[in-house]
């Protein structure tokens, strides 16, 4: 559908305050709308590409996934380092280059000067945007 972009997870350093993560984690693959909890081990890459990361992560163990009512809203950002992650494609709107989202009366483009915004899940398949932020 769009390009291969890894999800926006907010995950919890061991001990640590909960934070967005953006990296792939090989062996994972990642399902809007659940709620994971996994264990991950920090890989040191010792090659890496000229602009390519010199850490990754594998999945190590998947310890939870379990699926978010509805009416969960959770805010995502849509800039990250600049990049600017709503794209528009054929009329819509798609986050990360591969999930829908809905809209409602606010443009595309409005929603991809924003910084971030509040959504909600829905049974079709696509995120629904209550509010920009």
């Amino acid at each position: 559908m769009g390009r291969e972009h890894p999800p926006v997870l907010s995950g919890q350093k061991k001990g640590g305050k909960t934070e967005n993560f953006y990296h792939a984690i090989e062996g994972f693959e990642y399902e809007w709308g659940y709620n994971y909890e996994l264990v991950v081990e920090k890989l040191k890459i010792a090659k890496p590409k000229a602009d390519g990361p010199s850490i990754g992560f594998r999945l190590k163990k998947q310890l939870r996934k379990e699926k978010v009512g509805a009416d969960l809203q959770f805010e995502l950002p849509l800039v990250h380092n600049g990049y600017r992650m709503i794209e528009p494609d054929k009329g819509n709107c798609l986050y990360l280059g591969a999930v829908p989202v809905n809209t409602g009366s606010v443009s595309c483009e409005t929603l991809s000067a924003a910084e971030s915004g509040v959504f909600q899940h829905s049974f079709t398949g696509e995120i629904r945007l209550i509010k920009l932020k």
